[in-house]
């Protein structure tokens, strides 16, 4: 298998893509089963899906998440989007900070939801009132 080298712009291309909320994407070397077409369990390789939430609290800033794309799974928030690495943790319900570091080389986007346009107004709905963006 050859070897290809993800140049700067495909760097930047993925970060502003992971930034966008309901984008779907695959990490090097993460794969689970599933049943095909015949009905055999074969490796496919594991999704994951972007959140993004607006902080009620202090200067409204985006919030960011990564998690498997199925309805049984938890979060990790990011800490940093870095030029290379993303940094993420999440806490554990014994209080324990677990950190993981993914390289944005390894992610590959596999779709990336339609978003809004700025002319369009956005209800987003936060835990008990809605944010009005756009």
């Amino acid at each position: 298998m050859k070897k290809t080298a993800k140049t700067t712009t495909d760097l930047k291309a993925i970060k502003a893509a992971l930034k966008l909320n309901g984008t779907i994407f695959n990490l090097k070397g993460k794969t689970s089963r599933a049943k095909n077409a015949e009905g055999v369990y074969v490796e496919v390789p594991e999704e994951f899906i972007t959140s993004m939430h607006v902080s009620e609290y202090g200067d409204k800033k985006p919030l960011h998440s990564f998690r498997q794309n199925h309805w049984l799974s938890h979060s990790m928030n990011v800490r940093k989007f870095g030029s290379t690495k993303i940094s993420l943790y999440t806490i554990t319900p014994f209080g324990k900070i677990v950190k993981q570091t993914l390289l944005i080389a390894h992610i590959t986007i596999v779709s990336v939801k339609a978003q809004p346009t700025e002319s369009q107004a956005v209800a987003q709905v936060t835990d008990n009132e809605q944010v009005k963006t756009a």
